[in-house]
């Protein structure tokens, strides 16, 4: 059976090549620094190859066998490209993949359309190798499930920033003229069809307030300042509905997403999706029942939050309850508009501690960390605060135990499965049928996004044994999850359909419905 991705960029690490010097998407990018050392202490995480080096090339994916996948196309924001950070790496990295005169071009945040459009050029320009090929459709009538020489790829748009013209002396008023002018341009002119976009991402807009969300770079630039979804927001989300773009809340902030919903558009004919997410394992109105201490307001108004990490059902696991996640809520009124999740394959989103945190010896509180806006931090703080008892957040202990498999792929492979089962949680909770929640998970693994990969699965290639280790696992896994929830997700479907369906049949079925 072949494999899908509803979020993959195979086309976004060769942005920071120049142009004689940038890999094609079939390539396989390898970084190779002079003091490794060195890298290690700047992205703070162990496993830099699995971060930087491809994780989803075009070749990876034909060897996986994923010939159905969703292509996010996504300029780099400037914040990113004025750290500083990029550029250090630029000056340690020996193999020509990352060039400072170009990481400065992107940083003018001037050029994100020519990057859009860049990116587009370079896929069609390499559509061919090897004898596979890259397809680019625009219905689903045009994908053939047996040919497995050919990944069929539809877009998907990571960012509305994406259409951004030339900002810099200019007044919002001629902003958005460009703006409309290149997403018409795009939409109508490109002869290919944009799925769905998110309206926020890691940089604030003009359109939608985003959740926080960095991790690696300095964290000030990224702070979100926004209030909701503004009036050129509105606009946009009407534009997208035009033209049947469907609307990826993912990295919104929840105020945002709540405005979203207030809209009541959504439903029969536009559906919600989240391409690549993570679960909170909360309901939003228990958002402030886990903050360590009590958070306060910075000179400038934002407010620093940090949360003790909900406790999963499988021993050691746990969820990361940040805003960039999904709430219970969240989820009900996806499946309710007959959207799609996408399960991410970042350690972080899935609920994996932050590696400092498991080190040997590790007692303090494990917690995650983000910042709301100080347009929104009242309204976010609106709700019950009562702690929720230490019975019910992750320990250092919890994850010292033989059964979490650590240092082992299988700590990373029980948060899947663990955010899996909370799925068919809501569900119960909210009288959704159980056949319906498993009919509306996939993968959204935003490979190659600058993410640290799971361990069980570092990249495309290893899908196949990633299934298979959630096969294999499942019963005994869930043994312990219905010491927990008392019920068994297999008693409603057998564990092999439900991963058929998780990894491939789901979001063909979609598709077939809403990509025609």
């Amino acid at each position: 059976m072949p494999f899908f991705d509803f979020h993959i960029h195979p086309s976004l690490k060769s942005q920071f090549a120049r142009p004689a010097d940038k890999p094609t998407p079939w390539d396989h990018i390898h970084l190779v620094f002079a003091h490794p050392d060195i890298i290690l202490r700047l992205l703070k995480c162990q496993g830099i190859d699995d971060v930087v080096d491809s994780q989803a090339s075009l070749t990876q994916m034909a060897e996986a066998g994923l010939n159905l996948i969703a292509i996010a196309l996504h300029p780099p924001e400037a914040a990113m490209m004025n750290d500083g950070l990029i550029q250090k790496i630029a000056d340690e990295e020996q193999t020509r993949f990352i060039f400072n005169d170009r990481i400065d071009a992107i940083g003018t945040g001037d050029i994100y359309f020519q990057l859009l459009n860049e990116e587009l050029d370079h896929l069609e320009q390499h559509l061919n190798q090897g004898g596979k090929r890259l397809k680019l459709i625009n219905h689903i009538n045009e994908y053939n499930a047996a040919d497995t020489n050919t990944i069929h790829a539809i877009i998907n748009v990571e960012g509305p920033h994406a259409f951004y013209g030339k900002r810099s002396g200019r007044t919002l008023a001629q902003i958005m003229t460009d703006f409309e002018a290149n997403f018409r341009q795009f939409t109508e002119n490109r002869g290919v069809r944009i799925f769905a976009m998110n309206i926020a991402h890691l940089e604030q807009n003009d359109f939608c307030n985003h959740a926080f969300g960095i991790q690696i770079f300095k964290q000030d630039p990224f702070f979100p300042k926004g209030n909701g979804l503004t009036n050129e927001g509105l606009q946009l989300l009407q534009w997208m509905q035009e033209k049947q773009i469907l609307c990826d809340i993912k990295h919104t902030s929840l105020f945002a997403r709540r405005t979203v919903y207030g809209l009541g558009w959504h439903g029969a004919h536009w559906p919600l999706v989240c391409t690549h997410a993570g679960l909170t394992g909360i309901h939003s109105d228990n958002r402030c029942r886990y903050l360590m201490g009590r958070p306060k307001s910075t000179a400038e108004g934002f407010l620093p939050v940090k949360y003790l990490k909900p406790n999963g059902y499988l021993d050691g696991t746990s969820f990361n309850p940040c805003s960039i996640n999904l709430y219970d809520d969240d989820v009900v009124t996806i499946i309710q508009s007959g959207g799609m999740i996408g399960l991410s394959m970042d350690q972080r989103i899935l609920g994996s501690p932050d590696e400092s945190m498991m080190g040997e010896g590790y007692t303090e509180e494990i917690f995650d960390f983000e910042v709301i806006s100080p347009l929104e931090k009242d309204w976010f703080r609106d709700t019950e605060r009562k702690f929720i008892g230490d019975e019910f957040v992750l320990k250092a202990e919890h994850i010292d135990t033989a059964n979490d498999r650590r240092k082992t792929d299988r700590f990373h492979a029980r948060h899947f499965l663990n955010q899996v089962f909370h799925l068919f949680v809501i569900a119960r909770q909210n009288d959704i049928d159980l056949s319906l929640m498993a009919s509306k998970i996939c993968i959204g693994s935003d490979f190659d996004g600058m993410i640290n990969p799971v361990d069980s699965c570092p990249n495309v290639t290893a899908l196949s044994d990633f299934k298979e280790l959630l096969l294999s696992q499942f019963i005994f896994w869930e043994t312990e999850f219905e010491g927990k929830a008392h019920f068994r997700v297999s008693d409603s479907i057998a564990p092999a359909q439900l991963l058929d369906q998780i990894f491939y049949q789901n979001a063909l079925a979609f598709l077939k419905e809403w990509y025609t």
